[in-house]
């Protein structure tokens, strides 16, 4: 019994050191991170080897697709969810048999 209570001291102590350094913890202060700059250079690293510059034919490389999707522009683009959103296009209608898609590009 005696022993017991001893082990329930020491683990309400340590428990009651713990709590006091955490609460003695200061919260990091964010830095506040430069303002984006317009102009400068741009470089992207590939592995592998370009075959074309088409972006009809880019199906079977991955680095055509990625230096593809650097140079050209769709009418719509997808985000990560697969929902659509204006690129080139400023919006777009679907005929209600959905034979026909009307884009109005931007100026």
């Amino acid at each position: 019994m005696r022993n017991i209570r001893w082990q329930l001291l020491i683990a309400l102590g340590g428990l009651i050191l713990v709590f006091s350094y955490l609460l003695g913890q200061t919260p990091t202060q964010e830095t506040s991170s430069p303002a984006p700059v317009s102009g400068g250079i741009y470089r992207e690293a590939l592995i592998g080897m370009v075959n074309r510059l088409n972006p009809i034919l880019d199906l079977n490389n991955q680095v055509d697709r990625d230096i593809n999707e650097l140079l050209y522009r769709g009418l719509i683009k997808f985000d990560s969810r697969g929902i659509a959103y204006p690129d080139l296009a400023e919006s777009w209608a679907i005929s209600a048999d959905a034979t026909l898609y009307t884009f109005t590009l931007r100026d």
